[in-house]
């Protein structure tokens, strides 16, 4: 049997696309593979429409990120190989929030070993997955790196991801940690894996501190 397509009264329901979006949560598809159509009813509706709301309202975690716009200078210190010596270098970091408040977005820019060097990062936190999200490109390669992770009981937020390079071009795991000392010092430790094996080594800190 043909599935037709209903359109239910969600004008206010903010608008057509949202509406759409909602409308989805009402086609569970049969063993058969065919989607069965479920009207939902008034107080169905209220309930998703008043979840997604709240999944959409920032919250005290975006406060506390949009507490790092601002001004920083951050001081590096990369690793490109286990215990070897560490290159210091030093750049700056514009931050804002953006979107009300949802995400925090940072522009970096400096040198790393005698190269110009510019960075983007956007981070947030999704309510529903209740996790902490990363985003970072850099000039030095035409990747987007993603990450994800929680925070732990003394504050420090640990992210993992999958670093994709002409090394490992299937991608090989890494992680990182970030600690909030307050508004005015963030630290951060980046920790990649020795491709091919399941050894981790330490590639980067950051102190940032706020210019005031």
């Amino acid at each position: 049997m043909q599935l037709k397509t209903v359109f239910f009264n969600v004008s206010l329901l903010l608008c057509g696309a949202f509406g759409a979006l909602l409308l989805t949560s009402f086609f569970p598809q049969d063993q058969g593979g065919k989607a069965s159509v479920q009207k939902p009813s008034p107080q169905e509706i209220q309930e998703i429409m008043k979840a997604y709301l709240e999944a959409a309202e920032p919250g005290p975690i975006h406060k506390k990120l949009s507490e790092g716009a601002g001004e920083w200078i951050w001081d590096t210190v990369s690793y490109m190989s286990p215990g070897g010596p560490g290159v210091k270098s030093k750049m700056k970091a514009h931050a804002r929030a953006i979107l009300g408040g949802r995400f925090l977005w940072e522009e970096v820019e400096g040198e790393t070993m005698g190269k110009k060097f510019k960075g983007v990062s956007i981070t947030g936190y999704d309510k529903v997955r209740k996790e902490y999200q990363s985003l970072w490109m850099d000039s030095m390669s035409t990747r987007m790196t993603l990450s994800s992770g929680k925070e732990n009981a003394n504050g420090a937020i640990h992210f993992s991801g999958t670093m994709v390079d002409t090394m490992t071009p299937k991608g090989r795991p890494f992680r990182s940690v970030t600690w909030y000392r307050g508004k005015d010092l963030h630290e951060f430790k980046m920790f990649d894996t020795l491709p091919g094996t399941k050894k981790e080594f330490l590639v980067m800190t950051i102190s940032a501190k706020r210019l005031k």
